[in-house]
């Protein structure tokens, strides 16, 4: 488990800068080969757990990370709402 909690930080903070979906899908590949590596069956799907979960939890981190997340602003904009992600 300890490799996943290593990992995770790293796909976390660039899927918040990138669109979650386009880096997840390039990294899978990445992964992969970790997994490949792993001592045990179980680490190897723990890795893909917190690649999944960090990919999915970064595409909150900033607008642009998610494209539901572009639209939402939008849509909120419209109405007068505000969103800021400072």
């Amino acid at each position: 488990m300890a490799p996943a909690r290593r990992c995770s930080p790293l796909p976390a903070g660039l899927a918040a800068l990138l669109d979650n979906i386009p880096y997840l899908a390039t990294m899978a590949p990445v992964v992969e080969g970790l997994v490949a590596e792993a001592p045990d069956p179980g680490t190897g799907q723990a890795l893909w757990w917190a690649f999944g979960f960090s990919g999915d939890f970064g595409g909150n981190g900033t607008a642009v990370a998610a494209s539901a997340n572009v639209v939402a602003i939008g849509i909120a904009a419209r109405t007068g709402h505000q969103i800021s992600f400072r």
